[in-house]
């Protein structure tokens, strides 16, 4: 191989808390480690965060260089780039996940670039055969949310909406589809009312699109020993209903529900069959005591149970670390919080 160019970087410190720059004074970035891997969540960038720009910007310039060698359009194409630290049993390792967008080509075409740009795009090349890495075609030209769903209506900002631990995506050959999206949290955080809010949102924009709540899909007593919540139930109706509403046309799927542990989300991914972004919800002990209340009024026992499960699925969540985004309800309506949602999995 000739070289052509470079790159010189240097990391001093606690390594992935250290602080990383080239040698040229380009780049200069603090290091953090994000909560979902036991870090603190600090305010730097982490190598996953940065191998995703870089991924992502070599392969829009393959994408670029096909276009033109077949004289195509792609002025406003995008390229996504999630990549997942996971764990298996030979220890860590990496995923990729890459959403390219090509508005004004049809599905055939628009696949066929993709693939051209995967095979000429060095990142590609380099990880091929190493790490999982899923590449997702989308074609047309989607219409934008309506104005003012990137922030809240009221002129409030969306708090907390941050972007730490992208999750493990395998959608594959076998399983095309739609993007999906579910929204997670503890109980009373709002995930089936969020849910519904951004269906509406989608609905205004003209994107065909499913809202599934998990929990009407295992609705079932009594539920079998080992299996408290009937999550093996759950994933045989969600493959059907997935694959119900992709056949319908569905661009895009929305989940309301708990996923609790990496596997569990391996398996929920499974019966989807699309890439699936994974975002959680964040509410306050007051804001929450005061819903879970106002639900179960004149249940005591009821609100009992679900203020103690809030507290261990909460901590579930928190060591189950699978959320690729988070967002604060605090202070939001439904809509706001459902806005805040679709922008930041990128669905603007």
């Amino acid at each position: 191989m000739s070289v052509l160019y470079t790159a010189k970087a240097s990391v001093q410190g606690e390594g992935r808390k250290g602080r990383g720059s080239t040698d040229d004074g380009r780049l200069d970035v603090e290091l953090s480690v994000p909560k979902g891997m036991g870090g603190d969540d600090g305010p730097g960038t982490n190598p996953e965060q940065l191998f995703a720009v870089g991924y992502a910007a070599c392969f829009h310039g393959a994408l670029k260089n096909v276009a033109r060698q077949n004289k195509v359009d792609a002025a406003d194409s995008t390229v996504s780039a999630a990549v997942s630290l996971g764990k298996g049993d030979d220890g860590f390792g990496l995923s990729v996940e890459l959403t390219v967008t090509i508005p004004g080509q049809d599905q055939p075409s628009a696949q066929k670039l993709v693939d051209a740009a995967h095979q000429m795009c060095p990142y590609s090349k380099a990880t091929r055969g190493n790490i999982d890495v899923t590449v997702t075609a989308l074609a047309g030209c989607p219409r934008p949310l309506p104005a003012g769903c990137g922030a809240p209506a009221s002129g409030r900002p969306s708090t907390g909406t941050t972007r730490r631990n992208p999750v493990h995506d395998t959608p594959s050959a076998e399983h095309p589809g739609p993007p999906a999206l579910l929204i997670t949290g503890t109980v009373g955080a709002g995930k089936t009312t969020t849910a519904d809010a951004a269906g509406a949102l989608l609905a205004e924009a003209g994107t065909p699109h499913a809202v599934i709540d998990l929990d009407e899909l295992c609705r079932f007593w009594p539920a079998p020993a080992g299996d408290r919540f009937n999550f093996g139930l759950l994933m045989r109706n969600l493959r059907c209903v997935a694959a119900g509403h992709r056949e319908a046309g569905a661009r895009m799927l929305i989940l309301a529900g708990v996923v609790e542990t990496p596997e569990e989300l391996r398996r929920c991914r499974e019966a989807v069959g699309t890439g699936l972004a994974v975002c959680r919800l964040r509410t306050g002990p007051a804001e929450l005591r005061r819903r879970l209340a106002r639900r179960h009024r004149g249940d005591p026992d009821g609100l009992r149970w679900h203020l103690d499960r809030h507290a261990e699925l909460d901590a579930v969540l928190d060591r189950a670390g699978i959320a690729g985004t988070e967002v604060e309800t605090d202070g939001l309506t439904a809509a706001e919080a459902a806005a805040a949602v679709l922008a930041a999995v990128g669905r603007r």
